[in-house]
């Protein structure tokens, strides 16, 4: 017997926020959108239920399930921790807007991105580079 194919396997951010009418929507929610896409990938790749990664992660249920909708706001300790135990991290960074035409130009600032994966709660790691 073939296994059922995931019928969203290859979709886009576009795509599916098109099916769901938010086109239109807040940079908060597409960012949220696409983590949430992101993790549910991670854990069905790991062939892991939502109980056991919930179970794993340290929070509950309801709140994973809140994290795997992408439609609510959720911690970033709480993405961490999930991301974590998919054996991914979370990564912020800050980058320069582009410039306006007739702006002075400047030297590069460095660029710096942290990352608490495998650290203790409150602590980070930064890396710092230029861009």
């Amino acid at each position: 017997m073939m296994a059922k194919r995931n019928p969203h396997t290859g979709s886009s951010l576009d795509s599916l926020l098109a099916r769901k009418r938010l086109k239109q929507a807040t940079p908060d929610l597409v960012l949220t959108k696409a983590i949430a896409l992101e993790l549910n990938a991670a854990m069905l790749g790991k062939n892991m239920t939502k109980v056991e990664l919930a179970r794993l992660a340290g929070t509950s249920r309801s709140q994973l399930d809140r994290i795997l909708s992408g439609f609510t706001a959720a911690s970033m300790e709480s993405i961490e921790r999930v991301a974590n135990v998919l054996g991914k991290r979370l990564v912020v960074a800050l980058e320069d807007l582009p410039r306006k035409p007739g702006d002075r130009a400047k030297a590069p600032t460095p660029r710096l991105v942290a990352s608490r994966q495998g650290k203790a709660p409150g602590t980070v790691q930064a890396r710092a580079g230029s861009r």
